[in-house]
This record gives structure tokens, sequence and C-alpha cells, in this order.
């Protein structure tokens, strides 16, 4: 059985990938309407990665003899108004926001001595890699990275821990 904090830590940080998967979803639909199915459907496949991982942090909590709590009640994101930019710098502070939560999660299974919980730490970070990865080609393919401020420059649009 895993330490309380850590099961809540895991919890949240399983919500926020359901929540990244939302907003995938959403930005799939925002660049459908815009008439760029492309990018669209290579955010439909961030979608799946995020969905993905989610499944693997409730299958982890639950082969772990701890209730995973999904909070399926996220709000609406309208974003039919919003430009480029505004965008994609929600999409990169979401996505940093969860490499902190993966890099607390680590230091606090490293903290509880928790190997179980450190090895899928490790196991899940190479999903997020590859998110990173795409994200980064996405910006880079679709010829959009003047639109994104320069807070946001290539070298520091995305953080890998």
């Amino acid at each position: 059985m895993l330490p309380g904090e850590l099961v809540i830590r895991l919890n949240q940080h399983m919500n926020m990938e359901f929540r990244a998967a939302s907003l995938y979803i959403a930005k799939s639909s925002w660049f459908i309407e815009k008439g760029l199915t492309d990018i669209a459907q290579q955010f439909r496949l961030l979608a799946q990665i995020a969905v993905t991982t989610t499944l693997k942090f409730y299958e982890f909590l639950t082969n772990n003899q701890s209730a995973p709590f999904l909070n399926t009640d996220i709000p609406a994101i309208n974003e039919a108004e919003q430009e480029w930019q505004t965008v994609a710098q929600a999409i990169f502070f979401d996505f940093n926001q969860r490499t902190d939560s993966l890099s607390g999660l680590e230091s606090l299974a490293m903290a509880r001595t928790n190997l179980l919980t450190s090895v899928f730490i490790i196991r899940i970070r190479e999903f997020h890699q590859d998110e990173a990865q795409s994200l980064l080609a996405i910006l880079k393919d679709s010829k959009m990275n003047d639109a994104v401020t320069p807070d946001y420059a290539d070298d520091d649009l995305l953080r890998i821990d």
C-alpha cells in the first residue's frame, strides 16, 4: 500500500493528465474550426497520449490498493475567439505544470523510499517526453513559431526534468 501523501499526489497528477486530454481535444476542435485539419489530427494524437497516461496512473493506483479518484467535472474550454499565441501559451503552461508535478512526485517517492512509485514515474516520463517532442514538432511544422512570444522561445518552451 502507498503512503497517503503519495496517493493524493498521484491522484492529483492523474487528474492533470485527464485535463490535458480534454485540453488537447478542445485544441483539436479549435484547429478544425480554423481549417487546419492536419494540426487538429496531431492534437488528437496528443489527447490519446494524455488518456493513456491517465489510465496508467489509474491502473498503478488500483494495483497498489489505492482508490483512484478521477475528477470528470472539467470546466468547459471556450477558445473560439483566441489567437494561436494564447492557445500555445495555455498548452505550454499546462505541460510545464505537469512536468513540475512529475518532478514533485519523483522527489516524494524518493523521500518515502518508495521504489515502486519511482520506477513508475520513470516509465511515465517516457510518455511525457514523447508528448514534448510532439508539441515541439507541431510548433515547428505548423510554422507558427513566430506567433509564440519570446517567453516561450524554443529552448524554454517545454521543461522536461
